[in-house]
């Protein structure tokens, strides 16, 4: 299979197919990624025995790409393979971005096209502009998404297949703080999407709650513009550490970790930190609601009032909270793990080739 992913730095989309990769890899599968640049990802096929063959990409979408650019990219890849001496039945785009350029390649080559859709934030509007629609196999990473999707294209045929987790990621649980933890992590990035400001709304409603303990709150990210350094959040300090590259061992150095996201297809970050062992207060995104059972872990999007309430009720009653991150684990293991993705990938790989 071919894969297409054009950027190589570590996010969301990367990380995931990283992990296929390596599975298909432990199969003898020989998967190879399609890419314009080195970068983290590139690092990871390396360390995995993992093809990778680098090009230019095109601006699919400008006129002089479709004119010419397209046409001339496909045909450095094809050169790329034959030196390879491959020729993948498959073509497999890794989000909607990447669909123009999916179809463009799989009609050269005479394989299969493939979309994985991925982004929150994709409409009907994009579906459309970037010809999903024409694909050979329409996968999401979702039950949501893919409910989303047939609400603009009720003829297609769209096939669920979640992200899943490896063996290694899981970690046994550690002892929860006998207090309440003074130090918390918080997810995401600066944008919109990810509910910072939603967080700092919901820390000046509490700011001047005396029964919650001094605390710090590190955000994985750089500090957002809007936010103000004149800004008091009272008995609260706000830290922003920027990316690790080490996300679990990150996370590991905390009692309590924070997802404040406003949408998500699927929200990997959020599962990688319950595998990792830590205790996790999320917004009701993505497959969040499949894994904690808990009600007190869990608060609504883009509510600022809903996450300082469960937020304060879960610090205050801390020595009483059973987070039961072993049965959290289980319920990951048992609907998101890597085996169950990969299995369903070639599934329907086999279906389209026959």
């Amino acid at each position: 299979m071919l894969f297409i992913q054009k950027l190589p730095h570590k996010a969301g989309a990367q990380y995931c197919l990283a992990r296929v990769l390596r599975k298909l890899k432990e199969r003898a599968l020989d998967p190879i990624l399609l890419i314009s640049e080195d970068g983290w990802l590139t690092r990871e096929c390396q360390q995995n025995s993992i093809q990778v063959l680098r090009t230019r990409f095109p601006s699919s979408r400008s006129l002089s790409g479709y004119l010419y650019k397209n046409r001339s990219f496909t045909k450095r890849v094809k050169r790329g393979l034959d030196q390879l001496g491959v020729s993948p039945p498959i073509v497999q785009g890794n989000d909607h971005p990447e669909t123009l350029r999916t179809l463009e390649l799989a009609e050269f080559l005479n394989a299969k096209s493939s979309v994985m859709l991925r982004t929150p934030t994709m409409n009907g509007g994009d579906y459309f502009k970037y010809r999903c629609d024409r694909s050979d196999l329409i996968m999401v990473e979702s039950d949501q998404l893919k409910e989303a999707v047939k609400g603009w294209d009720r003829k297609r045929k769209v096939v669920v297949v979640n992200n899943g987790l490896t063996d290694e990621e899981f970690l046994r649980p550690g002892n929860p703080s006998p207090v309440s933890p003074s130090k918390l992590l918080v997810l995401g990035n600066a944008s919109a999407r990810k509910g910072w400001r939603d967080v700092t709304e919901a820390l000046g409603i509490l700011r001047d709650r005396n029964d919650l303990p001094l605390m710090t709150l590190d955000f994985t990210g750089q500090k957002p513009t809007w936010l103000k350094t004149s800004q008091n959040f009272g008995r609260f300090f706000l830290n922003f550490i920027g990316h690790h590259d080490n996300f679990m061992e990150l996370t590991r150095k905390y009692d309590l970790v924070i997802n404040a996201s406003r949408g998500e297809t699927f929200g990997m970050a959020a599962l990688e930190v319950i595998a990792a062992g830590v205790p996790l207060l999320s917004s009701r995104t993505g497959v969040i609601e499949k894994v904690v059972e808990y009600e007190s872990l869990l608060f609504e999007p883009q509510n600022p009032q809903s996450l300082a309430h469960a937020f304060a009720k879960l610090v205050t009653n801390w020595k009483s909270v059973d987070f039961d991150l072993e049965r959290q684990q289980q319920n990951i293991r048992r609907q998101f793990h890597i085996d169950t993705t990969v299995n369903r990938l070639l599934a329907e790989y086999g279906e389209a080739l026959c």
